[in-house]
């Protein structure tokens, strides 16, 4: 079963791929140089020819069979090499965190007695869209059963999964008239996970960290607190009809219990991150992974429960709780890529649901998107019983009077028990005292 990670990411490639299909379907670059090359030697050739047209003389007919040699030689040249020519990629790891470089080795042989004057080459790294990030060209020689290594250093700065392989390789004959162009298909698949950073102590104290139920159910057992009263159900178990009130309202009404559980984070994670180019919306998706892990990770190191939640991009919620000890790739495979077109991302309504019926809840809001439905549903949490911290995202590149503009809808949660941050880096949760 695919992965919604990996299902997008098909989706995204494949249109990467028919903009490249009709970027190839112009004249290529080399088209002009096969040209003039065809032109310049037909022109030759007819210059050599008439030379022993002229002198009427079988000797003057050599100079054409050398040259007639000589072009069959450079046009079959290339062909050879390139049929015993081999290559590939090494790379030294495939699992990387974000914004760490890694080494690429390229290595070329030529396992021939032929001789390679001259091979360009072109290494190229893609981004989660499947868009070139890196392309690295080489121009060398190989001689007779010779190697050749290229050591690169790539760095790599957003999250997800990022392609790399060598795009072409050409190879030309000694004489320089003809090329041959290997297109390669063979491509490696790197994972870049996302950077985890320490968050101040102080946030379970900024949150009330008050102790949630885990439910209300009319079956008492040991350690659970009457909490709330309902009409009888059929099937509630006669020892829970609370008599007393029955008997003053005619009509039965069933006693509830609640546990008293752990004290719980709720992390909320938006998949809306507006409208902006591809490097944005990258940086935007590192940042609010980046900050909803780093937080994930420092309920579990401190002993909470924590529970990540985000809307899966087709209309459900995928879930993660610290219960069942999720991995930190399983959260990220399933975390949507961002999106500049997506109209809806479910956060207001994921909040409401978590919310409803809670007595007491923590709720970490990560939004790349500030909605009003978003400002609506938390303003209509009851802040009495739950704590909501706002982390907002915006892009690094704004100038005073967009990012005034853009935090405006905060205005109306100056007067809510709302903390609110505005970060343009998750590196930014770094410094942050929730005091």
């Amino acid at each position: 079963m695919k992965l919604p990670f990996r299902k997008k990411q098909e989706k995204l490639e494949g249109q990467a791929k028919t903009r490249e299909k009709a970027r190839r379907s112009k004249p290529a670059r080399t088209k002009p140089r096969v040209a003039g090359h065809i032109i310049a030697c037909l022109v030759f050739f007819a210059v050599l020819c008439v030379v022993p047209v002229y002198v009427n003389s079988a000797i003057g007919y050599v100079p054409v069979l050398a040259y007639c040699a000589v072009i069959a030689i450079a046009f079959a040249y290339p062909r050879i090499v390139a049929r015993r020519l081999e290559f590939g990629l090494l790379l030294d790891r495939h699992v990387l965190v974000r914004d760490t470089q890694a080494k690429l080795l390229l290595r070329f042989s030529n396992p021939s007695l032929l001789l390679c004057p001259r091979i360009d080459a072109e290494l190229r790294v893609t981004d989660i869209f499947g868009e070139d990030d890196t392309t690295s060209h080489f121009s060398f020689s190989l001689g007779s059963r010779g190697s050749r290594d290229f050591e690169l250093g790539v760095r790599f700065a957003h999250i997800g999964i990022v392609k790399a392989g060598v795009k072409t390789v050409v190879v030309y004959d000694p004489f320089g008239l003809f090329f041959r162009t290997i297109h390669v298909s063979d491509v490696q698949e790197i994972e870049v996970m996302p950077r985890i950073y320490p968050v101040d102590a102080s946030l379970t104290r900024s949150l009330l960290l008050q102790e949630t139920m885990d439910s209300r159910t009319p079956f008492n057992r040991d350690g659970m607190d009457f909490s709330d009263v309902r009409e009888y159900v059929y099937g509630d178990p006669l020892k829970s009809i609370h008599w007393k009130l029955s008997s003053h309202t005619n009509t039965l009404y069933t006693r509830l219990f609640e546990t008293v559980g752990n004290p719980e984070i709720d992390v909320l994670c938006g998949i809306d991150f507006g409208k902006h180019d591809n490097q944005t919306l990258m940086s935007l998706y590192d940042s609010e992974v980046e900050a909803a892990l780093s937080v994930f990770g420092f309920g579990i190191t401190n002993g909470l429960r924590m529970r990540m939640t985000f809307a899966d991009g087709q209309g459900g919620a995928e879930l993660f709780d610290s219960l069942n000890h999720p991995d930190q790739r399983s959260i990220v495979h399933a975390f949507p890529l961002p999106l500049a077109e997506r109209e809806r991302d479910g956060l207001p309504d994921i909040l409401l649901q978590r919310s409803a019926g809670v007595r007491g809840g923590n709720y970490i809001v990560c939004t790349a998107a500030l909605s009003d439905a978003l400002v609506d549903a938390i303003t209509a949490i009851d802040k009495g019983h739950c704590r909501v911290v706002l982390m907002f995202f915006m892009p690094s590149a704004l100038d005073s009077t967009e990012r005034r503009e853009l935090l405006r809808p905060l205005r109306r949660l100056e007067q809510d028990n709302v903390t609110c941050f505005a970060f343009d880096s998750a590196a930014q949760i770094e410094g942050v005292t929730h005091e």
